[in-house]
């Protein structure tokens, strides 16, 4: 049986927005709540890749019956935080074949582009969405990649996969300028 998780990279250390980001007033809830909330109808399929030291917000997601990856090697990145969840996600869930890695401070994200990704990732290895031309977030791996994914090193994460794939990269335009707009410092967050 063909599965997918939409992974949520949520192990950052926030350096740049100067305390943890995820758990920013965004709305009436959280940055990373509103990211989460944008994926609801695949709640089933959410794993949250979170830090070491994360226990309050593990404790949080399993309120929530939300699955929580732990990063040991957060610190060292992106690539170390995405290569340790693909190992997890290997050795605890064999029969998932498809993943979409997205980011947790990516709250203007629309519901439609999730959808439209997920059925393109079913039909290819490698999707990622385009807006006005620019490649944004997320991106979705099929299991053809785990072994690539496992290896990233770094704060590059699956960027350098994309960058090597060559014509092997399915690009989707899509109509939402939110694959495009992640949070880094406060002043960028704006009204939902």
């Amino acid at each position: 049986m063909n599965q997918t998780v939409i992974l949520v990279m949520a192990a950052g250390s926030s350096r740049r927005f100067g305390a943890d980001k995820r758990q920013a007033p965004f709305g009436d809830t959280t940055l990373l709540q509103s990211t989460l909330d944008s994926a609801a109808q695949w709640q089933e399929s959410i794993r949250v890749v979170i830090g070491p030291d994360d226990n309050k917000l593990q404790e949080q997601l399993t309120r929530q019956q939300i699955t929580a990856y732990i990063a040991a090697n957060a610190k060292q990145g992106m690539g170390h935080s995405l290569a340790d969840a693909i190992q997890q996600l290997s050795a605890t869930e064999p029969e998932i074949n498809r993943c979409l890695v997205m980011l947790a401070d990516m709250p203007y994200l629309k519901n439609s582009t999730l959808t439209v990704l997920l059925s393109e990732l079913e039909k290819h290895e490698l999707v990622v969405p385009t807006y006005n031309g620019k490649r944004g977030n997320p991106v979705g791996f099929g299991r053809s990649y785990f072994d690539a994914l496992m290896g990233l090193t770094g704060d590059k994460g699956g960027k350098v996969i994309l960058q090597n794939a060559g014509d092997a990269v399915r690009e989707i335009p899509v109509d939402d300028p939110g694959i495009l707009k992640d949070i880094d410092r406060p002043e960028q967050i704006t009204k939902p």
